[in-house]
């Protein structure tokens, strides 16, 4: 009855809440790990004398556009 359809009403929405939070708790551990690696300082240094560029100049910015999917 009526009863059984608000029931399955509201389990829809608490799935699709629970969608949304996963997807979010997702998007926050890829940003976080893109952050540690920009906010790491041994990835400003030189790589080698023979290279002169950081992993955070060869990266030029790809693990960021990954991690906001535009990559």
């Amino acid at each position: 009855g009526m009863m059984r359809e608000r029931l399955e009403e509201e389990n829809e929405q608490l799935r699709a809440f629970e969608k949304q939070a996963v997807y979010a708790l997702e998007e926050n551990r890829k940003l976080r790990e893109v952050l540690r690696f920009y906010a790491d300082e041994a990835n400003y240094q030189n790589i080698s004398f023979s290279e002169p560029y950081s992993k955070v100049s060869s990266d030029c910015g790809t693990k960021a556009r990954a991690a906001l999917g535009d990559e």
